[in-house]
């Protein structure tokens, strides 16, 4: 065993050791961690089943739907998803295939080299050729220049497998062929083939000829091959629903056929071999990681040039960012004090239509799939170059387990990596080994050999590379709010990392949901709170700047509320507050006409809260709670965890104003009779409502004589599919109220210059009301809308933030090109923007949603309409 495969068995050696000490109870075969061969991969669903074509075959999903409507969790609820759709369609692991989009002006440079184990394949095919044609001669090709064509292969192969060139920095069978080659540092790679050829030249005969084609198999194409050339393995994770996981890493075998080792131990077991893999002492490690972002980076900028050019679009189409610890830490000038793995994340414009947006993905996956492929041998060189860092005695330094910071939450890669691999790993046929079994832990030969349960895949992380999916909420949010940066990092290559706001985001979006679930919360939330207040305290203009801007904003949104505040935008604390207010009015839109008037009533309530100390309240139940739990982690600090106090004291405050907000809604809802939706004969506010849409829904042309369409929008049109569809509007509960009655007004270019004239119109018709409801038209052209407010005493909601004149209903005017090609349903005679729309609606306004409890209010609105309208309809 040479100097790394030795380092790598040390590292598996004290992981089992440290899990052994921290659970002596369990079985030691449980425990085990053992070193073993490296594969490239790729795991997907396969169609058994159902042909991807047949589009009038849908009713699988509603059967998927349906078996797993009743899990509990998302973990129970992803692995029912993963038996029923095992009844159509086989989860298979197999060597990566690249999709090979359809261009040649993008894919050009993907296309210009194999992957490397398909190179040494087609290698392989050549000399078994070349044997062929010694036996069975052939005009018009010659054994010998088959062999040749062998070596000319071999020898570029060998450049991707050790693009240093250094023998020194070989595994010890990449060194036995380059030595064979005659390898040495300034030797051209044309030249060692023609060499070789020359050489050889007068060889005619069978015997040796075959002789020859014996000498290549053993000394060239069978060194090329072995397994021991690479110690990283690179996967592909087509079965995660948010993202497309690619990966870098080091595979090890956790427990073994007697005893299986649990998720939640492999969990574990990945984080200390993972932190063992990164030991920060190591810069030139770092910096290799680095270096390999940053030309990540530059090959996907390329990418994204040609994806712009050949769209047609004004900007860039991809993105691409280091995420986590390592990224925040860069932005901030620090990047130092990262540690761990790399995680990194890629987004497509979710704007490009759907042809485009997979043509681009297909793009960026075979890039990434080559990238990995060659980093897998770049890895290696780099570890045997610097083998003399990590053999003995340096090794039980270096290899001591230095886990992944135990403060650390494991991030969305290795939990969903984890358990998309569980699944495939459960999904392959228990007797094929899936490694060459030289290099095979002594649990997969026992397994192999007796056809047993293989022992779990234990996966020391290097870099993570996640493709948001095109219907993610996460893809629109991110796209939206984004701005990468180049940063030097500690190599000084330039990284791409997001600006400082996006860490805000982050840790606002994990401690506020954390807020929401008090009684889960633990002492990890203490660090989360501590890395927030590092980002806010910066000095760059990436926070100062962004939190003036913010400031002026609320200054007249909401004035009270600021000068009773008196947020110091020169602390954590001030700058926190000016960032979830700012976030949670963007995200309630107060500068809309309709909620303008609400907006004021807000300020007002909001401000007494603030002059009451009842606002970012310290000493509420759910802060003592949380506080209980976090507050020794936080003793160290020079301020014994003050300033993090103050800071989850805004999360709460906020989440209790929220809850305030979401429950004033829900009370306009019922004051607007929304529970008699169902009544086939409308009493009291519903007859109201009632009479107002039936007044505006139809087409107005006949009134106005402009050609128009109206259609109902936002959550009262999700109400009225679930009327449709015969189902309870106890479904509702948990997704965005019914605020406001919404509908669009669709005119034609030429009529939106009299948007105005047109609504007023549109509000005649609402005569008959007029004893109950005043009307409104504000604003221009495009920007008109029309206000339906009820007057004083017809709608009383009892709300805590008294509106004086809430609106009831408005109309928005729309360019009706916008909507070409949509058909609306129709329900009780009203036009009603169809399902699939109205979801993606709510799909971009939960992506649109700055404030964590409305996002996912809106997130919920949407699977709303996926689960229980769309998903029934597949029947």
């Amino acid at each position: 065993m040479d100097e790394i495969q030795s380092y790598f068995a040390t590292l598996a050696s004290n992981a089992a050791s440290t899990l052994r000490a921290r659970h002596p109870s369990m079985p030691a075969d449980a425990l085990s961690v053992a070193n073993t061969g490296q594969q490239a991969q790729m795991t997907g669903w396969q169609a058994v089943a159902v042909h991807p074509l047949q589009s009038l075959e849908t009713g699988y999903q509603a059967v998927v739907r349906r078996l797993t409507a009743t899990a509990s969790g998302d973990d129970a609820r992803k692995d029912a998803e993963h038996q029923a759709l095992s009844r159509f369609f086989l989860l298979t692991t197999d060597k990566p295939r690249l999709l090979n989009v359809d261009d040649d002006g993008i894919d050009a440079d993907l296309r210009r080299w194999p992957l490397i184990d398909d190179e040494l394949d087609a290698i392989k095919s050549r000399l078994h050729l070349a044997r062929r044609l010694i036996n069975e001669p052939s005009a018009d090709r010659s054994p010998l220049g088959e062999m040749g064509t062998v070596v000319d292969r071999a020898v570029s192969l060998l450049m991707r497998m050790a693009p240093g060139k250094s023998t020194d920095a070989m595994a010890p069978e990449l060194q036995k062929a380059a030595k064979y080659l005659g390898f040495p540092d300034n030797t051209e790679p044309a030249d060692i083939a023609r060499r070789w050829i020359y050489e050889r030249q007068n060889v005619s005969q069978r015997d040796d000829l075959l002789a020859l084609a014996d000498e290549l198999e053993s000394k060239l194409v069978r060194p090329l091959s072995d397994p021991g050339n690479v110690v990283a393995s690179s996967r592909s994770l087509y079965n995660i629903s948010a993202f497309y996981l690619y990966r870098l890493m080091h595979r090890f075998h956790g427990g073994s056929s007697i005893e299986a080792m649990t998720h939640a131990i492999k969990q574990e077991a990945s984080g200390l071999v993972t932190g063992s893999m990164h030991p920060a002492q190591l810069e030139w490690l770092c910096a290799w990681h680095e270096k390999q972002i940053a030309a990540l980076g530059e090959q996907l900028d390329n990418l994204s040039r040609k994806l712009q050019a050949k769209f047609g679009r004004p900007g860039p189409v991809l993105r691409f960012y280091l995420k986590g610890g390592r990224a925040m830490f860069t932005a901030l000038g620090t990047p130092r004090l990262g540690t761990n793995d790399w995680d990194t994340g890629v987004l497509i414009d979710p704007e490009l239509p759907a042809e485009a947006w997979y043509t681009a993905f297909a793009a960026v996956n075979d890039t990434v799939i080559k990238t990995l492929d060659e980093l897998r041998y770049g890895y290696t060189e780099l570890l045997y170059g610097n083998k003399a860092a990590l053999a003995a005695p340096a090794t039980a330094t270096l290899a001591a387990v230095v886990p992944r910071d135990e403060d650390e939450e494991p991030n969305e890669y290795t939990l969903a990596g984890a358990q998309a691999e569980a699944l495939a790993e459960a999904a392959q046929d228990t007797r094929a080994p899936q490694s060459q079994l030289t290099l095979m832990s002594m649990a997969g030969l026992q397994a192999a050999a007796s056809g047993t349960a293989r022992p779990t895949g234990i996966n020391g992380e290097l870099i993570d590379i996640g493709i948001s999916t095109r219907s993610s909420v996460e893809l629109r949010e991110h796209w939206a709010h984004v701005t990468v940066t180049k940063t030097k990092g500690v190599s000084g290559a330039l990284v791409p990392v997001p600006q400082l706001g996006f860490f805000v985001d982050d840790f606002s979006t994990i401690l506020r949901d954390a807020v929401e679930t008090p009684e889960t919360v633990d002492r990890k939330l203490a660090k989360r709170l501590d890395r927030l207040g590092l980002v806010l305290q910066s000095g760059g203009d990436a926070i100062t700047g962004v939190v003036a801007e913010k400031l002026a904003r609320l200054k007249q949104q909401v004035p009270k509320t600021i000068g009773a505040l008196k947020p110091v935008d020169s602390t954590a604390e001030g700058r926190l507050q000016i960032w979830t207010l700012d976030a949670l009015l963007e995200s309630l839109d107060v500068d809309a006409p309709g909620h303008r008037s609400w907006g004021e009533a807000l300020d007002t309530y909001v401000a007494s809260l603030v002059t009451s100390g009842q606002l970012y309240d310290e000493r509420s139940d759910v802060l003592r709670s949380i506080w209980a739990r976090i507050s020794d982690e936080l003793e160290s600090a020079s301020d014994k965890g003050a300033n993090a106090r103050k800071l989850l004291g805004v999360f709460t405050g906020t989440r209790a104003l929220v809850s305030t907000i979401v429950k004033d809604l829900k009370r306009l809802e019922i004051a607007f009779g929304m529970p008699d939706l169902g009544k086939p004969l409308p009493t009291g506010a519903w007859e109201l409502v009632s009479n107002i849409v039936t007044a505006l829904a139809p087409t107005p042309r006949h009134v106005t004589g402009a050609n128009a369409t109206v259609a109902i929008v936002g959550a009262f049109a999700a109400r009225l599919h679930l009327l449709h569809a015969g189902l309870s509007s106890e479904l509702a509960d948990g997704t965005w109220p019914v605020e406001q009655i919404e509908l669009e007004l669709w005119l034609t270019p030429s009529s939106l210059p009299q948007s105005v004239q047109i609504l007023n119109q549109l509000a005649t018709r609402l005569g008959s009301l007029a004893g109950r409801i005043d009307t409104k038209t504000v604003g221009e052209a495009e920007s008109a809308v029309l206000l339906v407010i009820p007057k004083p005493g017809v709608v009383s909601p009892a709300t805590v933030i008294e509106d004086s004149q809430p609106v009831l209903a408005t109309v928005s005017v729309v360019d009706a090109s916008l909507r070409s090609g949509q058909v609306n349903d129709s329900i009780n005679g009203w036009p009603v923007t169809p399902a699939r729309v109205l979801a993606l609606r709510f799909l971009e306004a939960a992506a649109a949603a700055e404030d964590y409890g409305i996002r996912q209010l809106r997130r919920n609105s949407m699977k709303l309409i996926v689960n229980e309208i769309l998903g029934r309809q597949l029947e």
